[in-house]
């Protein structure tokens, strides 16, 4: 049955106006699309990167990534800072350099996997992820791998171009950092088309998870020191293991998201727990610190870190590694390489923003120079907005389910009522009993909605729901998604 948009109209007393057609605005995430050599976002085409000498600056990559980090005290705030983009579209400032994602004595963080695993180059662009084009200046010596930035973990390589021409192999370690390597000794410049799950750049939480529910050969594992002062930590902010991830991630990102600059009150001799429980520092103490208690809680977690910026990385069912960035305090930042680049569109931001967070230039607000023309940060969802599930997220051992919508309303006026419903079916076609069905007002289609209600399945799968349109839903154009979250046997999944 073909799925019909949902027009939502306002109210209006004493007597009928006709419907006006008021865009969302949050906007529609224009998508990337790849048509021959060139990428298209929205109506603007993006050529492949120019090769030759360095840009103005560029720098020229050949050093080994760091053994590790070690939490400092220095918790003022940054000087300027200033960072290089070498992908278009930009997505600055949160390119993956360093990544480090286990703890060990002293809180120093380390990879755990540095084995390096050859990547496959080639392939065409998937749904759900999107492409990007990178451009490096690599000096290549001895045979030697060296990393290079990445724009997301889990990424594809779906070409590579080397200038001068020869052979280049593309690696990866366990913490997804991208090494490249060629017996061709010398600088060259290396082109690569890479593409990386949309969700990756604005996670989405599942409902009803805890993190005793992440696989057991994810969960980290800390020293004995450290998962228990990281265990007074969760205590003072208020997090459980057996909290649901949405609630207990709130919480957390919250906390760390509302540090401010300033010398550290607290000299207990812990260095984590002065910084965790102090309210104050820079992107790399914040970023150090909820890694190690998203750790402690079961939560795998990322350091990630680049010349101007660290934040965090977090493993979610159902969507796979997703960027938390904790924000961070500077007199200002420089961006070089992006003034001429498309800024990527990310979905929206599904943690709690505090003032201090908003106003920091990894929300490119402040004094943030360079940026591509019409630079906007992520927007934040609505408090009654919500993640959808990701139609292409592998099930693991769940069973798939299919959602299906065999009738809705086609307009609604806000405080009015809407109808939907249909039915869930496992892959031989049978209706799947007892899952909860959540009904959505999508203005994208794809990443979001305003919830308006839930049903349950039948015992033949069958659920019917009738909801209110929220007074203060911005009149416009909508589609109306149903959603299921699934639960332990089944996967999550929607409407098409």
């Amino acid at each position: 049955m073909r799925v019909l948009p949902l027009l939502v109209a306002s109210r209006v007393i004493a007597q009928p106006v006709a419907h006006e057609y008021v865009p969302d605005p949050g906007g529609d995430v224009p998508r990337p699309a790849i048509e021959e050599d060139e990428l298209r976002v929205g109506d603007q085409v993006i050529l492949p990167p120019a090769g030759g000498s360095p840009r103005a600056g560029e720098p020229v990559l050949e050093e080994a990534p760091p053994g590790g980090v070690q939490p400092d005290r220095e918790t003022a705030a940054e000087d300027t800072l200033r960072y290089w983009e070498p992908f278009n579209p930009s997505t600055a400032p949160f390119k993956r350099t360093w990544v480090l994602d286990a703890v060990g004595e002293d809180y120093l963080l380390l990879a755990k996997d540095t084995a390096l695993r050859p990547v496959p180059v080639g392939g065409s662009p998937l749904a759900g992820r999107d492409p990007f084009w990178a451009s490096y200046l690599v000096r290549f010596a001895g045979g030697r791998p060296v990393p290079v930035p990445s724009v997301a973990a889990d990424l594809r390589v779906l070409s590579l171009s080397a200038d001068p021409p020869g052979p280049v192999d593309v690696l990866r370690d366990g913490t997804d950092t991208i090494f490249l390597r060629s017996r061709m000794d010398g600088p060259r410049r290396v082109t690569m088309l890479v593409d990386a799950p949309a969700s990756y750049f604005a996670p989405r939480i599942l409902p009803d998870r805890t993190a005793n529910d992440l696989p057991a050969e994810m969960r980290p594992t800390l020293p004995r020191t450290a998962k228990q002062a990281a265990r007074g930590v969760l205590s003072r902010i208020g997090v459980r293991a057996d909290d649901p991830l949405d609630q207990a991630l709130e919480r957390l990102v919250g906390h760390f998201r509302s540090f401010s600059a300033g010398p550290l009150d607290r000299t207990s001799g812990d260095v984590y727990l002065d910084l965790a429980l102090g309210g104050r520092g820079a992107c790399r103490h914040r970023a150090f610190a909820f890694v190690v208690t998203a750790q402690a809680l079961g939560i795998p977690a990322r350091y990630v870190q680049n010349e101007a910026h660290a934040f965090a990385e977090i493993w979610l069912p159902g969507s796979g590694w997703g960027r938390v960035d904790l924000g961070g305090v500077a007199l200002s930042l420089d961006i070089d390489g992006a003034q001429d680049k498309t800024m990527y569109q990310a979905g929206p931001d599904p943690f709690p923003q505090p003032a201090p967070f908003a106003r920091g230039y990894s929300r490119l607000a402040g004094a943030v120079h360079g940026l591509p023309q019409g630079a906007t940060a992520p927007r934040a969802l609505r408090p009654d907005e919500a993640p959808l599930p990701d139609p292409l997220a592998p099930p693991g051992l769940r069973l798939r389910v299919r959602v299906t919508m065999q009738m809705h309303s086609t307009t609604g006026v806000r405080g009015d009522t809407v109808l939907a419903l249909g039915r869930l079916l496992d892959d031989a076609g049978r209706g799947v009993p007892d899952l909860r069905v959540g009904v959505y007002l999508s203005p994208d289609g794809a990443q979001r909605g305003l919830r308006l209600g839930e049903a349950v399945s039948d015992a033949d799968g069958r659920w019917r729901l009738e909801a209110l349109v929220p007074v203060d839903a911005p009149v416009g154009r909508y589609q109306l998604i149903a959603a299921t979250q699934g639960d332990a046997r089944h996967a999550a999944a929607r409407s098409p």
